[in-house]
């Protein structure tokens, strides 16, 4: 059975939309900390959902 698309690219959403937070704090257009931090934590959703992606992958294929 196939997944479904937005699970598929669900990693890939949460860093590109975190790096799209950043942005602003990067050309130091804005110094809202709160953007920043929440910009982090997508980052780093999108890295622990793609590592889960992956060690899901793994663990089936050895089954």
């Amino acid at each position: 059975m196939k997944k479904p698309i937005l699970k598929k690219y669900a990693p890939a959403l949460w860093i590109l939309s975190g790096a799209l937070m950043l942005l602003p704090s990067l050309l130091n257009s804005s110094n809202n900390h709160t953007i920043t931090g929440v910009g982090i934590m997508f980052i780093i959703f999108g890295i622990v959902f793609s590592q889960r992606k992956k060690t899901d992958t793994i663990t089936s294929k050895k089954s």
